[in-house]
């Protein structure tokens, strides 16, 4: 599903012209980082068949020695390089999407249900020649 998910955002960022026009760097970045958590978390799931076994010793110990600011990098030290990656790109999206325009992935803004209607325009003023 979160394939499907940020495909559907990268299509409509491609053919969409006022979408592409509002979408900054930082929004690709995030896309690019959606795949690439999905890529890496789709070679986990399909070549390393033994997650069960790794993430209750490895992984689960490391999240809770980031969690109590006490990082111990043994845990994971060891792992193949798709669990570093699949890691790291989970890192730096939670870390770039504040600054994205891509942060309503993790929100729902449940106030548009009860406000009126908003038109919204989007106006930019032309570069002078």
């Amino acid at each position: 599903m979160a394939l499907v998910g940020a495909g559907i955002m990268l299509y409509r960022r491609l053919t969409n012209s006022k979408i592409r026009a509002v979408t900054t760097p930082v929004d690709w970045i995030i896309l690019s980082l959606l795949f690439g958590q999905v890529f890496f978390g789709l070679v986990l799931a399909f070549a390393y068949r033994w997650g069960a076994t790794w993430f209750l010793h490895t992984a689960t110990p490391w999240m809770n020695s980031l969690a109590f600011f006490q990082p111990a990098p043994q845990y994971v030290t060891a792992m193949p390089l798709a669990h570093k990656f699949h890691f790291l790109t989970g890192f730096l999206l939670f870390a770039l999407m504040p600054f994205s325009r891509l942060v309503h992935i993790a929100t729902f803004p449940l106030s548009y249900l009860w406000r009126r209607f908003q038109l919204v325009i989007w106006t930019r003023r032309k570069a002078s020649s």
